[in-house]
C-alpha cells in the first residue's frame, strides 16, 4: 500500500516535471525565436549602416592630402552655393560651382566643371593651375570627415601601389592538371552570383578571387574541388571583411550540399596555411574607390565602373593585370561608354598614375567583354547590372566599334 502510494506520488512528480521541462523548451524555442529576428533586424540595421561607410555608393573614404586650411575652407564655403539638380546621393562630394556663375550649371562636361571649380578656387588662393585647384576643392568638400583620415592617404595609396606588385598570382594553368581556363570562369560568375544573393560588402568579393587565384598558383586542385576552393575562399574574405560574415550552413547552401561542414571548414584551414594568412592585400576596391573620385562620377558613372570591374574578374586573362591598372581600366571604359568627354582627364592621370595609352589594352578586354556578354552563357555580372537597382548600366550602348580608331587617335597623339 505505502509503496503504490509511493509510486503514485513518484509519476505524479515526474508528469510535473516533463511539464516544466516541455514548457521550459517551449520558452526556450520562443526566446530563441525572438533573439533570431531581433538578430536580423540588427543585420540589416549594421548593413545600413555599413553601407554608407564602406559600400560603393560612398566609396570616397580615402582622398588626398592636399587639404585646405580651415580658414581657407570657411571662406570658400561662403561663395560657393549647390544647386538641388547637382547634389549627388549618398555620395562623399558635391559638383561644385560659383554663385556668381550661373552659366555654369547648364554645363555637363568635365571641362567646364573644372574651368569652374579652377575660377572659385582661384578666388580664395590665388591663381594656380587647374589640376591643384581641382585637387583642392575635392580635398575641401570631405576636409571634416575623421574617417578620411586625410593626412595619411597620400601614404596610403603609395603604399598601395607597392603592395599589389608583391605577391601577384603567377599564370597557372600550365601548372594545374585538371582546371582549365573554362572551368575558373564558370567558377568565377557562381561566386558573383552568390555575392549578391547574399548582398556582400565589394571588399569581400575582390579578396575572395585575390584568394583564388592565389591557392590556385600554389596548389594543385581537383575539377571536383574546385568549387570548394571557391566557397572556402569566399568564406575567408567574408570573415574577414563583412561585417555580417557568410555562416557554415550558407556556404553549404551555395554548393547545394555537395560538400559537408568539415570539408569546407578543412579547405578553410588549407587555403590559410597555404597562403601563410597574409591576406591583407590591396584589391581593386581600394583603388576604385579613389578613382571615382578623381573621375567625380555620379551613380550611373559608378555603377558602369563597378560593370566593368566585375566583368574583369572573370577571364582568367586578366588575373596578372595589376589591381590599380584594372581599376583605371574600368573607369576608362565606362567614360568612354557614356561619352564623357575628355575620356581621360588630368586629375586622373594625376589620381591613377596611368596614362590613357597605358590602359587601352585592359579597357579593351573590358569592352570586349560588355560587348559579348549578351550571347555568352556566364550572365551573372550581366544580368545583375541590367537591373534598375544599378542603373541598367549593363544595357548600354558600348563603344567597341569606334575603339580602333580611337586607339588610332591616342597612338597618334602619344
Amino acid at each position: 500500500m505505502a509503496a503504490g502510494c509511493l509510486q503514485e506520488k513518484a509519476s505524479l512528480l515526474l508528469t510535473q516535471q516533463q511539464q516544466k521541462t516541455g514548457s521550459t523548451a517551449k520558452l526556450i524555442r520562443k526566446l530563441k525565436a525572438a533573439a533570431k529576428k531581433k538578430s536580423e533586424i540588427t543585420r540589416r540595421a549594421f548593413l545600413k549602416l555599413g553601407n554608407q561607410l564602406v559600400d560603393r555608393s560612398s566609396p570616397l573614404q580615402m582622398l588626398p592630402s592636399k587639404i585646405l586650411l580651415k580658414t581657407q575652407l570657411s571662406k570658400l564655403r561662403k561663395n560657393l552655393v549647390v544647386p538641388a539638380d547637382d547634389i549627388v546621393t549618398n555620395k562623399g562630394y558635391e559638383k561644385v560651382v560659383r554663385q556668381k556663375d550661373p552659366v555654369a550649371v547648364k554645363s555637363s562636361t568635365d571641362s567646364t566643371v573644372d574651368e569652374e571649380i579652377s575660377h572659385t578656387t582661384s578666388d580664395v588662393s590665388g591663381p594656380s593651375n587647374d589640376t591643384e585647384d581641382l585637387d583642392r576643392i575635392i580635398d575641401a568638400l570631405d576636409g571634416d570627415s575623421q574617417l578620411a583620415v586625410v593626412e595619411y592617404v597620400d601614404d596610403i595609396y603609395n603604399f598601395y601601389k607597392l603592395g599589389e606588385k608583391c605577391g601577384r598570382p603567377r599564370k597557372y594553368m600550365d601548372f594545374q592538371v585538371e582546371i582549365k581556363e573554362e572551368m575558373r570562369s564558370t567558377l568565377a560568375d557562381r561566386l558573383i552570383d552568390e555575392f549578391h544573393c547574399y548582398e556582400l560588402i565589394p571588399e569581400t568579393l575582390y579578396l575572395t578571387f585575390y584568394i583564388v587565384d592565389q591557392y590556385l598558383s600554389r596548389e594543385k586542385v581537383m575539377e571536383t574541388d574546385l568549387m570548394l576552393v571557391g566557397v572556402g575562399a569566399m568564406l575567408i574574405a567574408s570573415k574577414y571583411e563583412d561585417s555580417w560574415p557568410l555562416g557554415i550552413e550558407d556556404c553549404i547552401d551555395i554548393t547545394h550540399g555537395a560538400f559537408s561542414e568539415e570539408q569546407i571548414l578543412a579547405k578553410e584551414k588549407a587555403i590559410l596555411e597555404t597562403l601563410e594568412w597574409n591576406i591583407t592585400v590591396p584589391t581593386q576596391y581600394v583603388f576604385l574607390a579613389y578613382f571615382l573620385k578623381a573621375a567625380m562620377s555620379d551613380k550611373e558613372m559608378e555603377d558602369m565602373v563597378f560593370f566593368f570591374s566585375e566583368l574583369g574578374l572573370i577571364p582568367y586573362s586578366l588575373i596578372t593585370y595589376l589591381p590599380s591598372l584594372v581599376a583605371a581600366s574600368a573607369v576608362y571604359a565606362a567614360r568612354c561608354t557614356l561619352k564623357k568627354t575628355p575620356r581621360w582627364t588630368e586629375m586622373l592621370v594625376e589620381y591613377t598614375g596611368y596614362s590613357e595609352q597605358q590602359l587601352l589594352e585592359c579597357a579593351r578586354e573590358l569592352v570586349s567583354l560588355h560587348s559579348s556578354a549578351t550571347e555568352g552563357k556566364l550572365k551573372a555580372v550581366y544580368e545583375t547590372y541590367s537591373d534598375a537597382e544599378f542603373g541598367a548600366v549593363a544595357l548600354a550602348a558600348d563603344n567597341i566599334g569606334s575603339w580602333s580608331n580611337h586607339e588610332n587617335m591616342v597612338g597618334q597623339r602619344s
